[in-house]
């Protein structure tokens, strides 16, 4: 029988009674620190675990991660760690002081990470003489929320009552949520980190995205750590594999906790796979304020400071709004966020905004894009853009051809590799919309196939308006065409691809130049007399050429040659030796036959041999060992 995994968070003001219903439900006192048990709070997350029966709405048992937060304002830093990856709330309210301030926040918080299954327990309940109205009045404060229709069960860890009936609204809200799918792309955002006998380095965290298994090769970001996965252990049991959805402890090799002064592993890191991609200090968001009275912080500010929270970590940041200078409760925009150092983030990361002085949480919000640009960030077409991400996120089709849209060029298998999609979900859907024609595929790219053929188009203008301009060439260099392209390519390779379609489409390659099949090189009235004049120079000196400077006079001496040597008329040794072609062919027969007839020959008998000199015979022969025609062996040539 299947087991089903979920993560469970208790959230709840300070002295509501969460640390003692996770001991009653679970045996486990969540309050592990001494100044915990001291001052009788929560200050740091507590874990536990709690086995469900089978319920009425599920054939497989429940198996329950609790991460029990802290209640108290001073300590919400380290409530967002915890319920940065759950399932589902179970929220305590005590019926002898019901809805309090971090109540509320908590409240908020669980709204703007996008949590909307819960389960409320009254506690103390002993202490009321009937609990129907406390459950009426917290009924009316949870109105309007994502929790409004949560079950309420009074409970007492005095006297026990209600603790069954809570437990089977669990298992009955639990049933119907869907397991955590697994997508290939594991990311483990580490709240503790410690060293045991044994172990070594050990970090846990709520597992999200993909498994790991033991002796896998992982990262830890945003520090770029390479580590290997040596030990896992899954609800403190040793296993080969950990599962998407579970409290993980990971034993990493060539890691150490980062202590005063060393450079190391702590909370706010995220193991995962080096193939997922870099951690970002810029991302695009869409901003989201409540407009629940109760918590009403100041107003968000164009380009103020703020924090930013997501996962484990949180970091300093700039918010820059896109439109407008302020955001109000109720209100929603996008915006750029501007970390003051790097965070390792997906597209789709749910986050929290709190203030400068750490007193309230201002915002909640999405990420749409993890590595933005400053650049235009405020224009309306940046805008609009991402008004349709927004839109999109929760549609792999339509996300990605807005991906395309903004990019016109990616590498297949790098598209939303930061995302919660699988790589077999992008790739089955990259197939579909190459069927339709919403999508070009060339090689390991994805393009955009209106701004693909806007491109292949200039390029064949470019080429054309070659040809008219020197009709005596096969075309244009690739060298220019290259040139002419390279600020309009986002990826390097790709003018690869672009001379393949042009290839197959019409046109021609001859040398390092590009031309229309259906082109002839043909010369021009006003370059005949400098190509006769050229002609008749290298065939009355032979072996013995004038050189090129004297050849190129002018212009139309320079583009008559082009054409000789395009033409095969001429054949170029070197920068500075030309011959006439009908020379260089000669020339080579007689060398031909000569080591034929003698085996090897030195240069001095190629030059005696020809009638020329030094200055001709060795670029001569140089470019004849190039060709392969020749072979030297110490101051001999021989025949290849």
């Amino acid at each position: 029988m299947t087991t089903e995994h979920y993560i469970l968070g208790m959230a709840g003001h300070t002295d509501h009674g969460k640390s003692a219903l996770v001991q009653v439900l679970t045996g486990v006192d969540p309050d592990r620190l001494p100044e915990e048990k001291a001052r009788g709070m929560t200050i740091d997350l507590g874990f536990a675990h709690l086995s469900l029966p089978v319920s009425g709405n599920s054939e497989r048992p429940l198996v329950l991660d609790i991460v029990d937060v802290p209640g108290h304002a001073s300590f919400i830093k380290n409530m967002v760690s915890g319920v940065g990856a759950i399932d589902a709330v179970l929220f305590a309210v005590a019926a002898d002081d019901l809805w309090m301030p971090q109540s509320e926040e908590h409240l908020q918080i669980l709204e703007y990470l996008g949590v909307k299954q819960g389960v409320f327990a009254l506690t103390k309940a002993d202490l009321a003489d009937n609990c129907e109205e406390q459950v009426a009045e917290l009924r009316q404060w949870l109105a309007g929320s994502s929790l409004q229709d949560a079950p309420i069960v009074p409970t007492s860890t005095v006297d026990g009552s209600g603790l069954p009936e809570l437990k089977n609204a669990l298992a009955n809200m639990l049933a119907k949520l869907p397991i955590q799918s697994d997508v290939g792309k594991p990311r483990l955002a580490i709240d503790r980190g410690f060293t045991r006998q044994g172990f070594g380095t050990v970090v846990t965290g709520t597992l999200q995205g993909g498994s790991l298994d033991v002796g896998q090769s992982v990262v830890v970001q945003p520090k770029k750590i390479a580590s290997r996965v040596r030990t896992l252990q899954s609800h403190s049991v040793a296993t080969e594999t950990a599962l998407p959805g579970t409290r993980s402890a990971v034993s990493l090799t060539d890691v150490v906790i980062a202590d005063k002064g060393r450079s190391g592993v702590a909370r706010g890191d995220v193991v995962t796979l080096a193939s997922l991609g870099e951690p970002t200090d810029i991302v695009d968001v869409y901003l989201s304020r409540s407009d629940r009275e109760l918590m009403q912080a100041d107003s968000i500010k164009h380009a103020g400071n703020v924090y930013f929270h997501q996962g484990t970590d949180h970091q300093a940041a700039k918010v820059h709004l896109l439109e407008g200078d302020s955001l109000e409760g109720g209100e929603s925009c996008l915006a750029q966020i501007r970390l003051a150092g790097p965070m390792f983030l997906f597209v789709g990361d749910r986050f929290l905004l709190r203030n400068w002085a750490k007193s309230s949480t201002l915002a909640g919000g999405i990420v749409l894009e993890t590595h933005a640009s400053r650049r235009h960030y405020r224009s309306q077409q940046r805008i609009a853009l991402l008004i349709k991400k927004h839109a999109a996120i929760n549609c792999l089709r339509d996300l990605l051809l807005i991906e395309l849209t903004q990019n016109y060029a990616m590498v297949a298998d790098q598209v939303l590799k930061q995302s919660n999609y699988s790589d077999a979900e992008i790739a089955d859907t990259i197939k579909d919309l190459k069927q339709t024609g919403d999508l070009l595929s060339l090689k390991q790219f994805l393009l955009d196939p209106l701004w693909w053929e806007d491109l292949l188009s200039q390029a064949e203008k470019l080429i054309d308006a070659e040809h008219q301009a020197n009709p005596q060439l096969h075309g244009i260099s690739l060298s220019t065409l290259r040139s002419s392209f390279e600020t309009k390519m986002p990826i390097a390779g790709l003018f690869d691809c672009m001379l393949d379609s042009l290839l197959a489409h019409g046109f021609h390659q001859s040398g390092n130049s590009i031309g229309r099949m259906t082109h002839q090189a043909t010369l021009p009235a006003e370059l005949r007399i400098a190509s006769e004049r050229i002609c008749i120079a290298l065939r009355e000196n032979m072996l013995n050429p004038p050189s090129c400077q004297e050849l190129i006079v002018d212009s139309p001496s320079r583009k008559a040659l082009d054409y000789l040597i395009l033409q095969g008329e001429v054949i170029k040794i070197n920068e500075a030796l030309l011959l006439y072609a009908e020379v260089y062919r000669q020339a080579k027969d007689s060398i031909r036959n000569y080591l034929q007839e003698h085996g090897s020959a030195t240069l001095a008998q190629i030059r005696d041999l020809l009638g020329s000199t030094r200055k001709v015979v060795v670029p001569l022969v140089e470019k004849l060992d190039q060709e392969g025609f020749t072979v030297r062996s110490g101051d001999l040539r021989k025949l290849k």
